[in-house]
């Protein structure tokens, strides 16, 4: 206890006040692809969407992200998904649905609509191309194999995006959870 008050808790509220001063931008960057089955640009399938993101918040030590942030680390912020977590076997729901980082996105989407924060979103398509693509552009080759069209698009906004349904839905789970969890469960019920 001595070594907790004398040499621990000096250096905690050091770097807490270290934390609070510094002048900061926190970025982040997201990336996924998408590779479309049926024919966007040309007459092949294989058209590759790739999408990224770049958020930008400012972080310092008067930006409302700081202060929503330590009151979180504290645990004396109230959260829609800490309520969700407390419900009987709602991580078996999760496995299944997804509603628990549903329910956390719905959350930072919250937390970003009140902060000083921009976005960068960057979309890039390509599509193979075939001979008779280009035929009508007067391009004629031999060696048309690896040719692709690419269409670029880069913008940047102050608005928040809404959370949507889409065929992008990152928070369904990927597959089933691990056997021996299921089994480890349904012992539990069992006894």
């Amino acid at each position: 206890m001595y070594d907790l008050i004398v040499n621990q808790l000096p250096k905690i509220i050091k770097s807490i006040c270290d934390g609070w001063s510094s002048n900061a931008l926190i970025v982040s960057r997201g990336k996924y692809s998408y590779l479309f089955h049926e024919p966007v640009f040309a007459d092949l399938p294989g058209t590759k969407l790739t999408a990224r993101t770049k958020i930008v918040i400012d972080a310092g030590p008067k930006a409302l992200l700081r202060q929503i942030l330590f009151a979180d680390g504290f645990g004396i912020l109230p959260k829609p998904s800490n309520l969700w977590d407390l419900i009987p076997f709602s991580f078996v729901v999760n496995w299944l649905t997804g509603v628990g980082a549903n329910i956390r996105k719905a959350e930072y989407g919250a937390i970003l609509a009140f902060v000083n924060v921009y976005y960068v979103h960057s979309y890039l398509l390509e599509s193979p191309l075939v001979a008779d693509d280009l035929t009508p552009y007067g391009v004629h080759s031999d060696m048309i194999d690896g040719l692709t069209m690419r269409w670029y698009r880069r913008y940047v906004s102050t608005y928040l995006p809404m959370p949507t349904s889409s065929i992008f839905d990152f928070a369904m789970p990927t597959g089933s959870p691990p056997l021996f969890t299921v089994a480890s469960l349904l012992l539990q019920l069992l006894l």
